[in-house]
């Protein structure tokens, strides 16, 4: 702590006037005023400091919070496509066996329809043969 009369004597006994050394230890303490923290000022400090821990440990546990619920949301949503691919697949199985069935159908047609034209020519040409 600042002792201002031992400042005041000390001033004097170097031949400063009175006024002089009242004068300059009241700039000193003035400045000590303007510049040093009070008792008070740390205890407020510490004390917003503290209040701002408290929020950001609330902050950080509602941030732990949200997060925990997006994990949750999004392996919900992981298992819903793997849902949906899964029956999108088995759509698409039974699209190709759809294909494979109509185009077999069709295959048959085809050779039903071409053994009927090489009878159909057959005969033509037999008939065109013995003519």
């Amino acid at each position: 702590m600042f002792n201002a009369l031992k400042y005041i004597k000390s001033l004097e006994s170097v031949g400063f006037p009175r006024e002089q050394a009242e004068a300059q230890v009241q700039l000193v303490m003035d400045s000590f005023q303007d510049n040093v923290a009070t008792k008070s000022d740390i205890a407020n400090l510490r004390s917003a400091m503290a209040d701002l821990r408290s929020d950001m440990a609330e902050f950080k546990s509602g941030i732990q919070s949200e997060m925990a619920e997006l994990r949750a949301e999004m392996a919900e949503f992981k298992l819903e496509i793997k849902s949906e691919m899964a029956e999108f697949k088995a759509e698409i199985k039974s699209e190709i066996a759809k294909f494979r069935t109509e185009i077999a159908e069709l295959k048959t047609d085809l050779v039903f329809r071409l053994g009927g034209l090489i009878v159909v020519c057959t005969g033509i040409l037999g008939v065109l043969i013995k003519s």
